[in-house]
């Protein structure tokens, strides 16, 4: 292949970090470097180094994108894994990404530049890679990737582009080793900035939902103003963090008084990418919402890594991209909630109770729909636990 460089997050509390002997397979190939960001000091024991440096070790590098000469950019809330491009048969994430021409390129390169000559990152040696990689499982991966029509349609040069003016904006990666009141304008002040200038409507997408005090506060004082605040996350049988999902359920109900929309990924619907394209999911995986969206009033939007929570805030580093497009914003609002439909429960307060409105035409639940005994006993033991500030 062409020569690349990778920067990657190994000190991650959450999924399987890449093993030792893979990461050094990689950096074993002449046109590959690959280094660690924030690396654990105990490789051979990511677990007790975690214990032994926990501050240290539960921030992490939480950015994604891939950069091709400078000329191309895709961004969005998708990691290099199986379960991110329907090769995992129990679980599949639904994504989304955006792929970006012109100047905002070399914004985002500069970006990772600056990540790869941090103080906090450390190369990774290289190892004897033993055998090749199985040809047939990257055939089949390649076979799916030209069955979506995407390669030829970029080869073709039809594929549809939006102009507009475009900013690509990350975290300094210093923000995993300063202090919360040392982080100076970090990713989500900007993003709150971007939240509060609605007029009309704020759609927001993330998974992981946890809008602390301040958050509800910010989504109060929209409503007031009269804007629509439409929220879209995971449901609790949907969810792959139980204890995130008991960090978001406590502001429910108060959400819901304040006349906001609610909705959450049913388990058995379709990723928001694939809604009414490509082929139906094989298998009986469970669908699990990752993609984090933001549109403002149909004319801006934001994708990138960045979840509403408080690890994306004070712990993560993130980044993505900020689109000034009424084309481009009114085509996400709309294919969002075409999937709303039919892939979510609507959510609503009936009294003091929460009611779960799924696909017209099926009963209501009066609770959690589709989450087994055991992940209900998670989400109810995690909701005792004070939590709120790692999730």
């Amino acid at each position: 292949p062409p020569s690349a460089a990778f920067a990657c997050a190994c000190c991650s509390t959450t999924g399987a970090p890449p093993g030792e002997q893979e990461l050094g397979q990689l950096a074993a190939h002449p046109n590959i470097e690959v280094r660690l960001f924030n690396p654990l000091a105990l490789r051979w024991s990511l677990s007790l180094a975690l214990l032994l440096d926990f501050e240290r070790g539960n921030r992490r590098m939480h950015n994604k994108a891939l950069i091709v000469d400078n000329q191309a950019l895709i961004v969005g809330g998708r990691n290099i894994g199986d379960e991110y491009f329907e090769r995992r048969a129990e679980l599949e994430f639904g994504d989304l990404d955006v792929l970006a021409l012109g100047p905002v390129v070399r914004q985002a390169s500069d970006g990772f530049d600056s990540y790869w000559n941090s103080d906090a990152l450390m190369p990774v040696a290289p190892v004897a890679s033993g055998s090749a990689p199985p040809a047939e499982p990257l055939r089949a991966l390649w076979r799916a990737v030209h069955e979506t029509g995407f390669e030829a349609a970029l080869q073709a040069g039809t594929l549809r582009f939006e102009r507009g003016p475009t900013l690509a904006l990350q975290d300094r990666p210093d923000k995993v080793l300063a202090a919360e009141a040392e982080q100076q304008d970090h990713l989500g002040h900007r993003i709150a900035r971007v939240m509060g200038e609605a007029k009309q409507e704020l759609l927001l997408v993330s998974p992981y939902f946890v809008p602390g005090r301040g958050g509800v506060e910010q989504l109060r004082e929209l409503r007031q103003r009269g804007v629509r605040v439409c929220i879209v996350t995971n449901s609790l049988a949907a969810t792959d963090v139980p204890a995130v999902h008991a960090g978001y359920a406590r502001y429910r109900r108060e959400l819901l008084s304040l006349g906001v929309e609610l909705y959450e990924i049913r388990p058995d619907g379709k990723p928001l990418r694939a809604a009414g394209h490509g082929k139906p999911r094989v298998g009986s995986s469970r669908l699990s919402l990752h993609a984090k969206v933001l549109v403002v009033d149909r004319r801006s939007a934001f994708i990138g890594s960045m979840n509403i929570d408080p690890r994306s805030l004070r712990l993560n580093t993130e980044n993505g991209v900020v689109m000034q497009s009424t084309r481009l914003a009114e085509e996400l609002s709309r294919g969002v909630e075409q999937v709303l439909v039919q892939q979510a429960y609507r959510v609503s307060l009936d009294g003091q109770a929460l009611r779960w409105q799924g696909r017209e035409g099926e009963p209501a639940h009066h609770s959690e729909p589709g989450a087994s005994l055991w992940l209900r006993l998670q989400a109810g033991f995690f909701s005792l636990l004070p939590l709120e500030p790692l999730l």
